[in-house]
């Protein structure tokens, strides 16, 4: 995080996304299943090349709503525009701002009041927002252009109003096989997959003022083409259902503080040649069997040989195991465990968090222990 100016008053406003939800979301035709509007959409699908129990199937599609209070005197958001100038900071709106533009004229998603302040093109299409790539009160000055299966971060401008620092989580959403929702993992290779929920809940220190807030590295889908991206900034970490339900599950149906942008980004094809592994991406599979009563088998990938450490934690944050430890040649790995802590002794039934660190990156699953 750095620090760019002073920090300004802080402001109250309500927000939500603006990705496409009931209304075309690509050239092919596709329907947008993204959580943005305040009524419920048809579900989206589920494609998981890559088992990972973490998330529940998709329900009826939800949205994403951020909200602060006139008491607030710690409010933070996306882009560094003057808070209470018109288009600056963040503004506030009674949904969200989908909307599809053509020659005839134009469909909202949402709700005809929340007319978009901009118009972003692409894909070959037009679409209505609250903020397009390069907006005063947008996070994003420059259009985003991933390659495909290989390692990816985005860098987003951030404000806060608060007198000091302050912490919250960081979530990127990419749909990266071009079907309209965010509820899927796709395969780079037989022992990667790509999460369309790139940056899960990343911890964040927001400094006073205005800065630059950069994502922890993902891996980039397979395919080439367009992608509609979402960044939330939140006080709260995203719940487990937020790809396909957004806030709507939450209490109150709303994070506290924060915003949330959506942007149409490209992937363009990988740089890597074939049989090559991404240069970029430590990849870390889910575990399997999951949940598992007696062992259950973690494989990871490097790119190149690194100084590794897989260690289980409990709930509470406690280190319960040391799986593995050392200096581990480039490819895949594989490790078991048999859900003893470092005692020896069985660890008792619950939820069980494994981190994998590794080429710079923290990289954790969970794991059900049943009995």
């Amino acid at each position: 995080m750095t620090i760019i100016a002073p920090p300004g008053p802080c402001k109250t406003y309500m927000d939500f996304g603006d990705a496409p939800e009931g209304v075309q979301a690509y050239a092919s035709g596709v329907l947008g299943h993204f959580p943005t509007c305040l009524a419920p959409t048809a579900p989206g699908t589920m494609e998981q090349a890559c088992d990972d129990p973490s998330m529940p199937p998709p329900g009826p599609t939800g949205y994403v709503e951020h909200v602060t209070s006139a008491t607030d005197n710690a409010g933070f958001w996306l882009g560094c525009g003057d808070p209470f100038a018109p288009g600056g900071g963040v503004d506030s709106e009674p949904d969200g701002r989908s909307w599809l533009i053509f020659a005839a004229g134009q469909i909202a998603a949402c709700d005809p009041a929340a007319t978009p302040d901009c118009t972003e093109s692409a894909f070959g299409l037009s679409f209505g927002q609250d903020e397009c790539y390069g907006d005063a009160d947008a996070g994003l000055s420059s259009f985003v252009t991933f390659n495909a299966c290989n390692g990816g971060s985005i860098t987003t401008k951030v404000y806060s109003c608060a007198p000091a620092r302050v912490n919250a989580f960081l979530n990127v959403l990419v749909d990266w096989n071009e079907d309209g929702d965010w509820n899927d993992n796709v395969r780079c290779n037989p022992v990667e997959c790509a999460a369309e929920w790139a940056v899960q809940n990343q911890p964040v220190v927001l400094d006073p003022g205005c800065g630059f807030l950069t994502s922890k590295k993902f891996l980039v889908g397979p395919n080439p083409g367009s992608a509609w991206m979402r960044v939330t900034l939140s006080e709260q970490p995203a719940p487990p259902d937020f790809p396909w339900n957004g806030t709507a599950g939450l209490p109150g149906g709303a994070f506290h503080r924060g915003e949330t942008e959506d942007y149409p980004v490209r992937i363009d094809p990988s740089t890597l040649g074939v049989g090559d592994t991404p240069q970029s991406a430590v990849a870390f599979a889910p575990p399997a069997p999951n949940p598992a009563a007696h062992t259950c088998a973690f494989s990871f990938t490097l790119p190149h040989a690194d100084e590794v450490s897989l260690v289980v934690y409990d709930l509470a944050g406690r280190e319960r195991a040391r799986l593995a430890e050392g200096r581990f040649a480039p490819g895949p790995h594989g490790v078991t465990w048999d859900f003893r802590g470092s005692d020896g002794q069985e660890l008792r039934a619950g939820l069980y968090l494994v981190r994998l660190r590794a080429g710079g990156l923290t990289l954790t699953r969970s794991v059900m222990h049943v009995k």
